[in-house]
């Protein structure tokens, strides 16, 4: 199966191996180990801007030790819309009792902090790892032809281009994200561009690529 190419066969139970994967309480290695090899469960959760020329890329670097675990970058005709994701524990309580973010949020909530500064510090270079991007990935239902990168390759590079970031942790269970405090602790994240989604999100989403899943509906 190519890197970025849906193949329901190959998707075929993925549902019931990621259920299972983070029912036995694995690291954040092994749950990226996972979705790396099943790119569409990423794409699909937690693309949350265009639908136009989505690209996705693992392990992402920013520059020096800045590495983003997961980029979708997506266009329409406003600009560009790039969501950084950073993996924690799907282990963990993301808050506490009193919506303070727990040790896993709080590391993660760090992450997107740094990247937001350095990429405020490096927009150019930035914009040329996405132009990179542009250049090798797309996905095939979706082809553009040589002229469209052309065109597009500039359009990222030029610092009038308008690229909305959105930053997201992954974090926890579902059940885990109980509460007032922190609902309201979350909206104030959104607000701030940050937002907080449990594992089960993507577990959803799974189940809808699984046709093993829809079969029996």
């Amino acid at each position: 199966m190519a890197n970025d190419e849906y193949d329901a066969v190959a998707y075929t139970g993925v549902a019931a191996d990621f259920e299972a994967l983070l029912d036995s309480s694995p690291n954040e290695r092994a749950v990226q180990t996972f979705l790396k090899r099943y790119r569409y469960i990423v794409r699909n959760a937690l693309n949350v801007h265009a639908w136009n020329s989505v690209h996705l890329q693992p392990e992402f670097s920013l520059g020096g030790n800045h590495v983003v675990d997961f980029l979708i970058l997506s266009e329409d005709s406003g600009g560009w819309h790039t969501v950084l994701i950073e993996l924690e524990s799907p282990n963990e309580r993301p808050f506490t009792k009193k919506g303070i973010p727990a040790k896993a949020l709080a590391k993660g909530l760090a992450q997107l902090g740094e990247w937001k500064i350095w990429i405020g510090k490096n927009d150019p270079s930035f914009r040329e790892h996405l132009s990179s991007l542009v250049e090798v990935r797309y996905l095939p239902e979706e082809p553009r032809s040589p002229s469209d990168y052309q065109r597009a390759n500039p359009t990222i590079r030029d610092p009038h281009t308008m690229i909305d970031k959105h930053y997201i942790v992954v974090v926890g269970r579902r059940r885990l994200f109980c509460g007032s405090n922190v609902q309201e602790r979350r909206q104030q994240l959104r607000d701030e561009g940050k937002e907080i989604v449990s594992y089960d999100r993507l577990l959803d989403k799974a189940r809808e690529l699984d046709p093993s899943r829809n079969a029996s509906r």
